[in-house]
């Protein structure tokens, strides 16, 4: 197995890809170790195990939706910034959650700021 330099935020961020590609339910230290081309026992330097490393790799997907969200709402204001709030799911959120039948629920429901607002601009087709 070829030596690869690892750091604690690679093995966060491709743990979070795999997760992504696979279910967090089916990530395990055994495949992302080969996905980085290093022994399982490594990792063990720089997470204390998988609960953490699955926890780990949510909040780092999270905070890749935080940063989409913010970045649609750039120079936004009012209703605007509403409006793209609700388009988010499709342009963000859709490139960080898994496939399957989430994907497609949150293609289809409208967001919550539009249900709190009584707006209807999520229920009319984005796809």
């Amino acid at each position: 197995m070829p030596k690869t330099k690892i750091d604690k935020e690679l093995v966060i961020r491709e743990a979070a890809h795999i997760a992504n590609k696979i279910d967090i339910e089916n990530l395990s230290l055994k495949t992302l170790a080969a996905q980085l081309c290093v022994k399982s026992s490594s990792l063990y330097n720089h997470v204390d195990g998988l609960d953490e490393l699955k926890q780990q790799s949510m909040l780092y997907r999270w905070k890749e939706m935080e940063d989409g969200i913010i970045q649609a709402l750039i120079g936004l204001t009012g209703y605007d910034a509403i409006r793209a709030m609700c388009y988010v799911p499709t342009s963000v959120i859709m490139d960080i959650l898994p496939t399957g039948p989430l994907s497609s629920f949150t293609l289809t429901f409208p967001c919550i700021i539009c249900i709190m607002l009584n707006h209807s601009c999520c229920t009319k087709s984005r796809v």
